[in-house]
C-alpha cells in the first residue's frame, strides 16, 4: 500500500506527463483534486529530488525534469516518503568496537 503523499506525486506528475508546457500548482490541484497547501510541499520535494523543475514568473510552473518513460514509480514514491531505519544490532556492535590502529 502506498501512502496518500504518494498517490499525490503520482497523480501531480502523471498529469506533467500529459502537459506540453508548464503547469501551475494551482492548476494541477484543481485537475488532480490535491489540495493545493499540500500540492506545494509535495512540489517542493520533487523538485528537491530533480524529478521536476520549476520556474517562477509569466509562463512558468512545474514541467518534469526527464522524459516520462526515464522516471519510475519508485522514484517518485521514494522523494516524496522519507524512509527512517535505525541500524541493525550488529551494525551499532560494529561502530562500538574499538580501533585495532
Amino acid at each position: 500500500m502506498i501512502s496518500q503523499t504518494s498517490e499525490y506525486a503520482l497523480r501531480a506528475m502523471v498529469f506533467l506527463a500529459m502537459q506540453n508546457s508548464a503547469a501551475t500548482g494551482q492548476g494541477i490541484a484543481e485537475v488532480t483534486k490535491v489540495p493545493p497547501g499540500y500540492l506545494s510541499k509535495i512540489m517542493q520535494q520533487l523538485v528537491k529530488s530533480k524529478l521536476v523543475n520549476s520556474q517562477r514568473g509569466i509562463g512558468g510552473g512545474f514541467v518534469l525534469a526527464r522524459t516520462p518513460a526515464e522516471i519510475s514509480i519508485l522514484d517518485v514514491v521514494n522523494a516524496v516518503c522519507l524512509l527512517y531505519t535505525s541500524p541493525s544490532p550488529r551494525d551499532r556492535t560494529r561502530s562500538r568496537m574499538p580501533s585495532s590502529a
